[in-house]
């Protein structure tokens, strides 16, 4: 009987895709999809079905996924109905609390939290017995659609939604003894670091804790390249911070030069950390360092596009050029990369901060202050996080002390300040 992986890599062939091409339509990790595609694991029935419509097979492709064994024990409810054993009873009182601030905010033209929906949604779901049917491959499918929206929604919203998966993965962890422990440890470390990164595009207090979250629950799933990158990550989105650079070293001692996407992270953070500081020579070996570990990562980091998880070539020259704007390089404006055509606000946002940036350091100072204001005032209010206003803040103190008081100069500091 033809397999999963067989029939997707067959239609993989016939439509002249690649995986790297499928992981960023799905979209997925792609080292996930990797796995899927020579059968060392299973897709979730949503992913197969987001698979099946991408490649357009009519539902070949989903009809030989294989059905998942019910643990041990469980119960399934009728087709069409609520599971008997669920209970008013079994709803949390955090659920009824949200019921009650969502009834009470429904007025003509009051704003519906998403956290008060998410949790709603995410109980009933509970209720319905759901979650209970949920593999291990479901989880990692969900951690790989954090890890993209991380990088296009509004953190706040995405805060709701991680809430929710963190709640009931923590349940699974008590209460699902058919689910490989280590995997779920490594989903809980994950969905961890994603809630830190995004607490610190809120510059909430609370982002610290997670990250020490994730450090554990890396460390106990025995993941060691995981364990890397939340240092490695922590270092980087808080490498203006005291304890930057320590994280920095502890991921490069964890690594033991082994290639990862940590590595990067932290080799990354001391050349912008260090650029920040004047350190010009320090922060040039961190580059060099950077370009020796980034020829040696593996194709599913630099080939994943989609995810904060991978390092491809575009967040790599990013890197490159940051540490050089820092370093008040006169030289960049006119070779900046270009980020072939993605439509990601944030994204774009960068792109056209640096280079307003690198026209600031070649000497056109209130045009680059110019463009700088009008990239802000187009990025929508929620994406206006942490790590942009950080930036321009950067950008704006670097300026000589006359250029600081220009009218662009004085609009990029209030639109910073806004919260």
């Amino acid at each position: 009987m033809t397999t999963f992986g067989e029939k997707l890599c067959e239609l993989l062939d016939e439509r002249k895709i690649s995986q790297r091409k499928l992981a960023q339509l799905v979209p997925c990790d792609t080292g996930h999809l990797s796995r899927i595609v020579r059968d060392l694991k299973r897709p979730s029935a949503q992913m197969a079905a987001r698979i099946d419509e991408i490649l357009g097979a009519d539902g070949s492709l989903a009809a030989v996924l294989p059905t998942p064994s019910r643990p041990k024990g469980s119960r399934a409810a009728a087709a069409g109905t609520v599971n008997a054993t669920v209970t008013h009873n079994d709803w949390a009182a955090m659920e009824r609390r949200a019921l009650l601030q969502l009834l009470a905010v429904l007025a003509p033209g009051a704003a519906v939290s998403a956290a008060h929906l998410e949790t709603l949604r995410s109980g009933l779901e509970r209720a319905l017995g759901v979650r209970d049917e949920f593999t291990v491959e479901d989880w990692e499918q969900a951690v790989a659609d954090h890890a993209y929206s991380i990088r296009v929604m509004a953190p706040a919203a995405l805060v709701a939604v991680l809430s929710s998966d963190i709640a009931d993965v923590g349940h699974a962890l008590d209460h699902r003894p058919d689910l490989d422990r280590p995997t779920l440890q490594r989903v809980s470390a994950q969905l961890a670091a994603l809630m830190a990164m995004a607490l610190n595009e809120l510059n909430d207090p609370h982002e610290s804790g997670w990250w020490r979250t994730a450090h554990h629950a890396a460390a106990s799933a025995g993941d060691r390249n995981l364990e890397v990158y939340t240092h490695g990550r922590q270092a980087r989105v808080t490498y203006s911070r005291p304890g930057a650079l320590k994280h920095a070293d502890q991921a490069i001692a964890l690594a033991g030069n082994r290639p990862s996407a940590g590595l990067a992270e932290a080799h990354a953070t001391r050349a912008v950390a260090l650029a920040r500081t004047g350190d010009r020579s320090g922060a040039e070996q961190a580059l060099r360092d950077l370009d020796e570990l980034y020829v040696r990562l593996p194709a599913e980091l630099t080939g994943d596009e989609a995810t904060v998880w991978g390092w491809p070539r575009q967040r790599y020259l990013g890197e490159r050029t940051g540490v050089r704007l820092n370093l008040g390089d006169s030289s960049l404006y006119g070779e900046m990369p270009s980020l072939d055509g993605t439509r990601e606000a944030r994204d774009l946002a960068w792109n056209e901060l640096y280079v307003a940036w690198a026209r600031i350091n070649a000497g056109s100072v209130s045009d680059g202050l110019e463009d700088a204001a009008n990239t802000l005032n187009g990025l929508p209010k929620e994406h206006r996080t942490s790590s942009v206003r950080a930036t321009v803040g950067r950008m704006v103190s670097a300026l000589p002390e006359k250029a600081r008081a220009l009218p662009a100069a004085r609009e990029l500091r209030a639109l910073t300040s806004a919260t």
